[in-house]
C-alpha cells in the first residue's frame, strides 16, 4: 500500500522536484559536497534527500560541518532533506520516493557498498562514479550511469539527463533490481552450494 506520491508530500516534496537521494555517513569520500555543487547549478526545481546519520570520526565530523556551511553559503539550506538515523522501513520508503539516487563516491563505486546495493535492490535510477575494480566497470555501467570521481559538472549534466528521459529511469531501475538479485542470500547460499558440489 505504499504510495510515493504520499509520502512525497509528508516531505513537502512536489510532483514537479526532482527528488535526488544520497544514502548514506557523511565522510570525505563519499562526495556529497560534489553533490550539493552539481546540484546547485541545475536550473529545475530540485530537493536533496539525505538518508541517513553523521559519522563520529573527528575527519567525519568537521567533513559534515563543512558541507553544511556549502549548503548554507550557496542559500541550499530549505532545499536539503536530512532525515537523521532512521528504521530500515523509513529508509525503504525514501528510497521508493525519490527519483534517483546519486552517489559520487570519490574513491570509486563497489559492490561491497551497502548503499548502492539497497538502492538497485529498490528499482532506483543510480549515479555513481565508476567502478573502483576495473573488473566490475562494465557491470555497473550497465545499471548505472557511471562518472569519473570529483567531476561535479558531469554529475550535473547526468542529473539533467535523467530527468529529461523516463525511458533511461525505467531503464536503470530494471537493470538495478536484476543486478541486486545476485546479491541475495539465497543466489549467494545457491552459488557456494554449486562450487562445493563441483570441488574434488
Amino acid at each position: 500500500g505504499f504510495s510515493s506520491t504520499a509520502w512525497r508530500a509528508t516531505l513537502g516534496v512536489t510532483p514537479q522536484e526532482l527528488l535526488v537521494a544520497y544514502f548514506g555517513l557523511l565522510s570525505p569520500s563519499k562526495g556529497v559536497d560534489q553533490l550539493v555543487a552539481a546540484l546547485s547549478r541545475m536550473e529545475r526545481p530540485w530537493r536533496l534527500l539525505l538518508i541517513g546519520g553523521s559519522a563520529t570520526a573527528p575527519q567525519d565530523v568537521a567533513y559534515a560541518g563543512r558541507l553544511h556551511e556549502q549548503i548554507r553559503s550557496y542559500g541550499l539550506t530549505e532545499r536539503i532533506i536530512k532525515t537523521g538515523h532512521i528504521a530500515d522501513a523509513e529508509v525503504s520508503a525514501h528510497l521508493l520516493a525519490a527519483d534517483c539516487v546519486a552517489l559520487p563516491f570519490r574513491d570509486g563505486a563497489s559492490f561491497r557498498r551497502g548503499s548502492l546495493l539497497a538502492a538497485f535492490a529498490h528499482g532506483c535510477p543510480v549515479i555513481t562514479t565508476t567502478a573502483a575494480d576495473p573488473a566490475d566497470a562494465t557491470t555497473l555501467a550497465e545499471a548505472a550511469i557511471t562518472l569519473p570521481p570529483d567531476d561535479s559538472d558531469a554529475l550535473t549534466t547526468a542529473l539533467d539527463r535523467l530527468a529529461d528521459t523516463p525511458e533511461l529511469r525505467q531503464r536503470l531501475r530494471q537493470a538495478g533490481r536484476a543486478l541486486a538479485t545476485h546479491f541475495e542470500w539465497d543466489t549467494i547460499a545457491a552459488q557456494h552450494a554449486a562450487v562445493y558440489r563441483n570441488s574434488p
